[in-house]
């Protein structure tokens, strides 16, 4: 909280008092009939009625009717004097929309969102140990020997996965401690929505089990047999990664790893501010050399692994982009998916 939400927070808590003040005047300036509400009050119990009738009928009337509105006059009064004490309460904390219907809502309408979330995030995570899991397993424990682990890591910390489960998902994968665990790579090929080709690259223990659920997501668009799109896409090495000097010539840089073709890549904006971001594409062949020759120039390293690059982009409207994008997204999100390969822009 800064100083000038510490200030805010002050005037209106003058304010609050300003408007106490106000109230407790109005009080005691209140006709009789509203000052006490115990004794105007007193007149409506039954015990009230014999003196009344004593008055006569008009005057005992009008003595109850009296009574009656000045009582529930009473009560209105008051009652809006509490709620308009708490409601400047509420104005007197910090305004934020979110807290604000929280605290008078309560959270269940928010709860969906957390579960949500932490669905959202548990699937991010488990994506993230499994690739770590599946690069020791081909290129061993060491990241400084491995780039594909040592790509996997740095993916994993920058999604604020824990050092334990790095390391408990690279003991698994290297056999380490007898919790070995092997997982199958299966490739899906099909079609998205308006023809656009898609590969789908699975990693899984139960491949029975997957095939079926990614079927079932192939629904909105079609399912090929292998190798009826894979001849649509290139497959090649992909690393990505970052420099802290930005006027270096990312074709260069290439060139001295002997990549295939690089194009620029965009950074995060705190990223941004002191790197330069570039994708390096080289022969499957090559992706531990040109990842290790990039590292050595100075590039730091956020992504290295085999890649399906497509060699041709269907036009979209973009009623139609929105489609496929969504379509992607149902496959992505499904636990076993490691990587979605689609011609899109």
């Amino acid at each position: 909280m800064g100083r000038a939400d510490i200030e805010k927070i002050k005037q209106r808590r003058q304010q609050i008092r300003m408007l106490t003040t106000v109230y407790q005047n109005r009080l005691r300036t209140a006709p009789p009939g509203l000052q006490d509400q115990r004794r105007d009050l007193d007149h409506l119990r039954p015990g009230a009625e014999n003196e009344q009738e004593s008055l006569g009928s008009q005057s005992a009337l009008h003595y109850r009717n009296f009574n009656i509105s000045s009582g529930l006059g009473n009560i209105f009064y008051k009652t809006s004097i509490s709620f308009l004490t708490v409601l400047a309460f509420f104005c007197a904390l910090p305004f934020d929309a979110d807290s604000f219907f929280y605290r008078i809502m309560g959270a269940q309408w928010k709860q969906k969102w957390r579960e949500l979330a932490a669905d959202q995030k548990g699937k991010i995570v488990g994506k993230l140990t499994r690739e770590i899991q599946v690069a020791a397993r081909l290129g061993g424990p060491d990241p400084d020997l491995n780039a594909r682990l040592y790509a996997a890591i740095t993916a994993a910390r920058k999604q604020s996965v824990t050092r334990d489960s790095i390391e408990r998902a690279i003991a698994k994968g290297a056999g380490i401690g007898g919790e070995q665990v092997n997982y199958q790579t299966v490739i899906f090929e099909g079609f998205a929505p308006h023809r656009v080709p898609v590969m789908v690259e699975c990693l899984t223990d139960n491949n029975n089990r997957t095939s079926s659920e990614v079927r079932v997501l192939f629904k909105a668009g079609s399912m090929g047999t292998p190798g009826s799109v894979a001849w649509m896409f290139e497959h090649c090495g992909l690393i990505e990664g970052q420099h802290t000097d930005k006027s270096l010539d990312i074709e260069v840089a290439a060139l001295e790893a002997e990549a295939d073709n690089v194009e620029p890549l965009d950074l995060d904006e705190d990223d941004a501010a002191g790197h330069i971001g570039a994708r390096f594409f080289c022969p499957t062949t090559s992706l531990d050399t040109v990842t290790k020759a990039l590292k050595a120039a100075g590039w730091q390293i956020t992504t290295s692994e085999l890649h399906y690059h497509p060699k041709d982009y269907p036009a979209l409207t973009e009623a139609q982009h929105e489609e496929v994008a969504s379509f992607l997204q149902g496959l992505d999100g499904h636990a076993d998916v490691h990587r979605v390969y689609a011609a899109l822009k």
